[in-house]
């Protein structure tokens, strides 16, 4: 037997023979990075759970993984070891096309329809520029802070799997670039900042001006390191997994010869134009609509045929950002691509941790979950950082290197490392040290630096000056002082992020919508205008799109967005008032509550009114059995922001007396029946934690022990 056409059923009945469902799952977890849950029921019978395995294996190009891990699991079955060694040399002699039989048609040339160089050209200008960045004052288009300047190689969720001619040796890769690479449908998590948009966009970038330009390396940006390992070695670093391990070999790996044409889709646009969840065409329509108000329109075609024939990669960002009551239809019609002309595509969507369900994702699709930043990591994106800065003019090189050497230190201290392990996080950190010198220790007072850093550094004297002319001061120009221009960008905040819930439209706000806030808050259209351009050109805190019809703004980035929209909350009753329904809404809301705890702590000294909101949130009494979501998101996320108030003033205060022992029981009944999500509630016993977890043997020294008799001991 030497084809796959032959091997295949036997090759299935080995498996069955050879593996109940608990043994399959582990043998896929070690050696194939994969999780059964993701390609197939766990409560199906065993025939068919071994056939989806196969036939994700099969589709998704890792059958050789499949096999070899088979083999490593079960040596000494016979059936295995006359079937895998000639289908991994089939695959040794013919690659992926020895197993993948369906017939190919005939690719495209290599040589790009002229129509589509417009489009990849728009495609690399809109991704290569940092959403968030520091830019010469003087407007000068040369100076500009370029995402492959600074970019991350960012870490997720290790693929590992055995060398089949030593199966002491695992080989692992752990950038998330290789994940995105190894497989054909990909699922990519992360917290908020965690860079998830900001992968995309890199690899956007490359892959548009590798298509234009073949030969220029630009495949060569998209590399990591592949290590091959020794587990179990005297001397060895310590791995993941607690054994010692040796790195035998490293070696640089980099994205394949026939890179995919990159389709770039922001799913909270895609989510508001009433698509079919349950086309295949879908998504595709909505990208020819795109290129149509773009004046792109004659790059449809050709764009077509090169998806049609497996040439294109949708790089699908946000699911998180699309209203919750949509998030399952937009998960359909991703899932209904494998169902029509464009089903040989790649591609990859992101979400937040916390907003995904894996009920409602497609079925076998792998996920991997981005990972904090490293040591090595954040000190050379200081460094890149600080060394961009220079070159652009915005600091001299002196001044540079000390900032690099400060921030390199700063962020080892205790109480700022968790914080730069993000690297939203850590950019801000760089913007408030360029500008203030010193850096605060929590989220709200950081963002807080922040906007002011952007908000007023235009207003230095060194840097008013525009064509030979002095800038305006725009405070004295709106007849404004900072809070007031502030609390206008909280209202603007808070009608985007709520519009984005209740109008189940992105977190965008139209030009109009800013110029009626702004105009109501400054007394003028004119002084609305003048705000507008401000924030747009000069503060870089909106970031306007589109042309021809209104323009739409948003934030640099969401987490921005979520802390003005908390400041919002903070003045007056407004938190007590809106906490308890906004909290009913789930994890849309957290980080706006959470932040606007922190805010009122830690900018506003006023820990009391956290307390009272907390108070407010939780519901009389436990929720019943059943359908009781919205209460106990309640209880989750009043534990969230009791926790940013902190134990010692909970127990410090007369009022939250009797407060803290009900949050800590309800925490309790949480976790113990079972509600929200695993990943909500693993979030909600980290915060029991902090709070104190009073159940007998938890958080005590000791746990409880039970009376053990006396008498003889058997051993074995």
């Amino acid at each position: 037997m030497s084809n796959w056409n032959e091997l295949k059923r036997p090759f299935r009945n080995a498996l069955i023979d050879a593996f109940d469902v608990d043994g399959l799952e582990a043998m896929l977890q070690h050696h194939c990075a994969r999780e059964l849950e993701n390609l197939s029921g766990r409560n199906q019978k065993r025939p068919k759970i071994v056939d989806d395995v196969i036939a994700h294996a099969v589709r998704n190009g890792w059958l050789e993984e499949l096999a070899a891990g088979a083999l490593a699991e079960n040596p000494s079955h016979g059936e295995l070891n006359k079937i895998v060694p000639p289908l991994l040399a089939g695959v040794a002699a013919r690659g992926k096309a020895y197993y993948q039989t369906t017939p190919e048609p005939e690719p495209p040339p290599r040589v790009l329809d002229a129509q589509l160089h417009p489009y990849l050209r728009w495609m690399a200008q809109y991704s290569e520029r940092l959403a968030l960045s520091l830019l010469d004052p003087s407007g000068a288009k040369t100076a500009k802070l370029e995402l492959a300047r600074v970019f991350i190689n960012l870490h997720a969720t290790p693929r590992t799997w055995k060398l089949p001619e030593d199966p002491a040796i695992v080989v692992r890769e752990q950038a998330a670039l290789a994940a995105l690479h190894a497989e054909r449908q990909l699922i990519l998590l992360g917290d908020p900042g965690s860079g998830k948009s900001t992968l995309l966009r890199f690899l956007v970038y490359c892959l548009a001006q590798a298509a234009q330009a073949p030969q220029a390396g630009w495949l060569q940006k998209l590399k990591w390191p592949r290590e091959q390992l020794r587990q179990g070695a005297e001397g060895g670093r310590r791995g993941g997994g607690g054994r010692e391990e040796e790195v035998v070999v490293t070696e640089e790996q980099h994205w394949c010869v026939d890179a995919p044409l990159p389709v770039l889709i922001e799913l909270r646009d895609f989510a508001r134009t009433g698509f079919d969840p349950h086309s295949p065409l879908a998504l595709w329509r909505y990208v020819e609509a795109q290129l149509a108000g773009r004046g792109l329109g004659a790059a449809a075609a050709p764009l077509a045929a090169q998806a049609q024939a497996g040439n294109v990669i949708f790089l699908l960002d946000g699911v998180d950002e699309v209203p919750a009551t949509q998030r399952q239809d937009v998960w359909r019609a991703i899932a209904a691509l494998a169902d029509g002309v464009y089903a040989r595509c790649r591609w990859v969507a992101t979400c937040r941790s916390l907003s995904f369900d894996a009920k409602e994702a497609p079925g076998g699709v792998p996920s991997r979950t981005l990972q904090p930043l490293t040591a090595p990591q954040i000190d050379d994106f200081i460094a890149s950082w600080y060394g961009v800065l220079a070159e652009m003019g915005e600091l001299n090189a002196g001044r540079a290197e000390s900032l690099t050497g400060h921030l390199q230190q700063q962020v080892r201290r205790g109480d700022l490392q968790e914080l730069g392990q993000n690297p939203m996080l850590l950019t801000v950190m760089a913007i408030v040290q360029t500008y203030y010198g010193t850096l605060p220790e929590e989220r709200a007072r950081l963002y807080q630096a922040c906007v002011e850093t952007l908000l007023l550094r235009w207003q230095l004297p060194k840097e008013a000056t525009e064509e030979g002319k002095a800038l305006p001061d725009m405070l004295a120009a709106l007849g404004v002082n900072q809070q007031k221009l502030e609390r206008l960008l909280w209202e603007i905040a808070w009608q985007a992020h709520a519009a984005a819930v209740t109008r189940q439209e992105r977190a965008d706000i139209r030009e109009s919508e800013i110029m009626a806030l702004a105009a109501r808050h400054l007394g003028s259209y004119n002084k609305a205008e003048q705000f507008l351009a401000y924030t747009e050109q000069r503060a870089h805190l909106l970031v306007g799109r589109g042309g021809l019809g209104e323009r739409v703004f948003a934030f640099p980035h969401r987490t921005f967005q979520e802390y003005l929209a908390a400041c919002y909350l903070t003045p007056g009753m407004k938190l007590l008032i809106e906490a308890p329904k906004l909290a009913a809404a789930g994890d849309t809301w957290r980080e706006v509550l959470t932040l606007a705890a922190g805010s009122l702590v830690y900018n506003n000294n006023n820990f009391e009114q956290v307390l009272l909101a907390v108070e407010r949130m939780l519901p009389h009494e436990l929720p019943a059995q059943g359908d009781s979501r919205p209460d106990w998101y309640r209880i989750w996320l009043a534990g969230e922001m009791a926790a940013v108030v902190g134990r010692q003033n909970f127990e410090e205060s007369e009022f939250a007396a009797g407060l803290l022992p009900e949050l800590r029981r309800m925490l309790a009944a949480l976790l113990a029946q079972g509600a929200l999500t695993p990943q909500q509630r693993a979030e909600a016993g980290d915060v029991l934690g902090k709070l104190g977890d009073m159940r007998p043997g938890v958080c005590t020294l000791e746990p409880d022990l039970i009376p053990i008799p006396a008498g003889a001991f058997l051993y074995g």
